[in-house]
């Protein structure tokens, strides 16, 4: 996601060596900051949205959805993650199940999720481009684990500020 504004329709980016694929970044992915600026706190919320390609069921499944600030490294020609820049979402509606851990047979659609973080700095100077990257990951806690096979579509809202 832009840093400011908006996606109306989701970006497939793949990782190449823990880091975002300079190929995926399309327009309007990035975006470049026109004065200096250093972020300190991140908010964010998530839900995975109903619909007939939402009916996942996990079973003795650790769902991680996180948003991690990016930032153009031109000497290393990267994207680099910036440092302590990152939210992880938390279960909304069940705060017993703060990591969307799942032990019993869960119908996915419909979940909701929020995430804070105000513990890092994030310093970008006029011209430096960024973005935010929200990924999930589904990792088996049991021995009859059911993962997640298709995409979940989520509607995400993440905002940085000072």
């Amino acid at each position: 996601m832009p840093l400011s504004g908006h996606l109306s329709t989701a970006i497939t980016v793949r990782m190449v060596g823990g880091v975002p694929g300079l190929a995926d970044i399309q327009p309007g992915f990035i975006q470049v900051l026109p004065a200096p600026i250093t972020f300190t706190k991140m908010y964010g919320t998530l839900e995975v949205e109903n619909g007939p390609t939402q009916l996942i069921v996990l079973t003795n499944t650790l769902l991680t959805l996180q948003a991690q600030l990016y930032k153009f490294d031109p000497v290393h020609g990267a994207f680099t993650a910036m440092p302590g820049a990152s939210c992880t979402y938390q279960d909304a509606s069940n705060p017993s199940n703060p990591t969307f851990t799942f032990l019993d047979p869960f119908l996915i659609e419909g979940l909701r999720g929020v995430c804070s973080n105000t513990a890092f700095s994030a310093s970008f100077n006029a011209g430096d481009v960024g973005f935010i990257l929200i990924s999930a990951s589904a990792t088996p806690t049991g021995i009859e684990s059911q993962l997640a096979v298709s995409p979940i579509l989520i509607d995400a809202a993440i905002g940085l500020s000072q």
